[in-house]
Parts: C-alpha cells; structure tokens; sequence
C-alpha cells in the first residue's frame, strides 16, 4: 500500500492558502487493506488513540505523512506542515470510513472529501491509476 500527496494546486501555494490537494493511498492487496480496516476500527476507535499512516508496516509513504485522529467534530483532512496531515473525524464518521474502505474492491472510493473538498483522501487499488 502506497501513501501520496498530489498537489493539484499552482507550485509555491502556502499553507493559508493552498488549492486543492489530494492525498492517496494505492497500490494495496487484500490484506493490507484489511489491516488498514483493523488498525483504524482498533486504535482511533476503540483506543481513541492517534493513527500514524505513514508508521504502518504495511504503508509505503511517498512524499507524505497522515494522521488519523479522533474528534468531536469532523475537521476533515488538514494540512499541518510541509507535506503533513491530520485527519480528524468523529466515531461516526471513522465507522463510515473504514465502510467504505471494506467495500472499496474495484475502482475508487473517497475516504474523505469527493475531490470538491479543499483536500480529498482517495483509496484507489491500483498501480496510481484513478
């Protein structure tokens, strides 16, 4: 499983004011997509701790670093830093993630965001292809 951040933005957008950004994960087989599922239901929300992505055995992160945190509020995928990223959503929205990670067996699917969103989160399974 590949992790990627696509700025789709002009180059030299600041962090006030950045276009839209993608972040991606890709390239996975059944079963890290499985461990994905298992880590987010086990750590954000049963434990209700953070999840570093980028840490995971089983994820390859490119050119980013992406955290999922509990909130009480959907804030959605933020940028923090330079090619950083926070993920805070409610439990609620979290069981709906990792849904539509479960049922994500061909094409894509949009873990946050449908690409109208500041910045989206895609899951796709191929080799980079949408």
């Amino acid at each position: 499983m590949k992790l990627e951040y696509l700025d789709l933005g002009k180059s030299g957008a600041s962090l006030n004011n950045m276009n839209k950004g993608l972040v991606r994960l890709f390239s996975y087989t059944n079963e890290e997509r499985r461990n994905l599922e298992n880590d987010i239901r086990e750590v954000v929300i049963k434990r209700a701790e953070s999840l570093q992505l980028h840490e995971l055995s089983y994820i390859e992160a490119l050119n980013c670093k992406v955290t999922f945190r509990l909130a009480e509020v959907d804030e959605g995928l933020v940028l923090v830093s330079q090619n950083e990223f926070i993920c805070s959503l409610t439990t609620a929205e979290f069981l709906n993630l990792v849904e539509r990670i479960t049922l994500c067996d061909h094409g894509h699917t949009w873990l946050y965001g449908e690409g109208d969103e500041q910045l989206s989160f895609l899951l796709s399974p191929g080799l980079g292809g949408w």
